[in-house]
């Protein structure tokens, strides 16, 4: 043999004897689930926009039964926000 065959022959051997190490190591397989998520749509009262008219004139008191209505509105709101968070999954 010639020394570029043996130089070959020596490199390629220096390239598998590591590899052969890993092939002596143990495979371990387990089962594993994964929780899939559930998707619930939420009940239509709940997406239902709060609508306020606004005031054809404004007064006084029309501007206080409009600031009346908004802020029933805000709570109405709110309460849904709550009801909503509620049906999230924990």
């Amino acid at each position: 043999m010639n020394a570029n065959r043996m130089r070959r022959l020596g490199l390629t051997l220096a390239c598998l004897i590591p590899l052969c190490g890993c092939s002596q190591a143990p495979v371990r397989t387990e089962t594993v689930t994964v929780k899939v998520p559930v998707y619930v749509a939420l009940p239509t009262e709940l997406l239902r926009p709060c609508a306020v008219d606004m005031p054809a004139t404004w007064t006084n008191g029309t501007l206080l039964d409009y600031v009346i209505q908004i802020k029933a509105c805000l709570e109405e709101s709110n309460d849904k926000l709550i009801r909503i968070r509620g049906l999230q999954p924990k």
